[in-house]
């Protein structure tokens, strides 16, 4: 094979293979959330879960790390304010410590019934969505 068939057959394989999107989809979490696939949906949930929290606790490391200790008020206040925006565009949501994993179960699969229409979404993105419309942090005016 020479170098300009190579070079074409692995440019077709990079631009027809779909990107990543995640492992399950809504559509497919949906049926994992019948009693038959409990243990499942519940080990998928404390992954998410754990997941989220440590990509949450490490934006919030990085973002204390570069607050100025001699910035104003006012400038600590405007970057406050930025972070609360950013946390929300990123997903963020504020579940309450006392929550228990069955929980978090039935709120997702509770989203992922009512909402039908997002089910083509991969379940990271409707992990988010369910759980911030329970669970949604204060916006910081």
């Amino acid at each position: 094979m020479n170098f300009k068939t190579t070079l074409s057959a692995a440019l077709f394989v990079v631009f027809t293979t779909p990107a990543f999107a995640g492992f399950f989809d809504g559509n497919e979490l949906h049926k994992k959330c019948s009693p038959d696939f409990r243990e499942f949906a519940l080990g998928y949930m404390a992954g998410i879960t754990d997941k989220s929290i440590i990509d949450h606790s490490a934006f919030y490391a990085a973002w204390q790390a570069t607050v100025d200790t001699n910035a104003t008020t006012e400038a600590r206040n405007k970057l406050q304010r930025n972070m609360s925006r950013a946390s929300l565009a990123m997903g963020k949501f504020c579940m309450p410590d006392s929550v228990r994993l069955s929980q978090v179960l039935d709120v997702f699969c509770k989203y992922v019934s009512n909402n039908p229409e997002s089910r083509h979404l991969n379940g990271a993105e409707l992990f988010s969505k369910a759980m911030r419309a329970a669970w949604p942090c204060p916006v910081i005016e």
